[in-house]
């Protein structure tokens, strides 16, 4: 799989499909931020779910943030919003982000369902 140039691969063995799935997600997650930055984003919306329980939750939402820093862009926690990893809750966070940030110009979700 290649993205933004950069070429990844997820090893195809059971037993490290959860490891390696997660670590592929925070770096794709990372590259797709620097994307959006490149473009010209500068208030970038974060949908999360499941960051007290899930690491890899965790781990993607520290890679926004790590992003930010990168790009010299502030954190903003007004630009977070859980979408309690459904659809449902993915759009109702949209939504949110949406009536709270008008200059928002982009939304990195936490995972594809939301």
């Amino acid at each position: 799989m290649v993205v933004a140039g950069v070429e990844l691969e997820l090893a195809d063995k059971p037993a490290l499909n959860h490891v390696v799935g997660g670590v592929k997600d925070v770096l794709i997650r990372a590259l797709l931020l620097r994307w959006v930055v490149k473009r010209g984003h500068r208030r970038i919306g974060f949908i999360s779910g499941g960051l007290q329980e899930i690491q890899t939750s965790r781990d993607i939402f520290e890679s926004y943030r790590e992003g930010h820093a990168e790009a010299r862009l502030e954190f903003d926690a007004g630009l977070v919003a859980d979408g309690w990893l459904t659809e449902e809750g993915g759009a109702k966070a949209a939504e949110q982000l949406l009536r709270a940030n008008s200059e928002m110009t982009a939304i990195f979700a936490l995972n594809d369902k939301m």
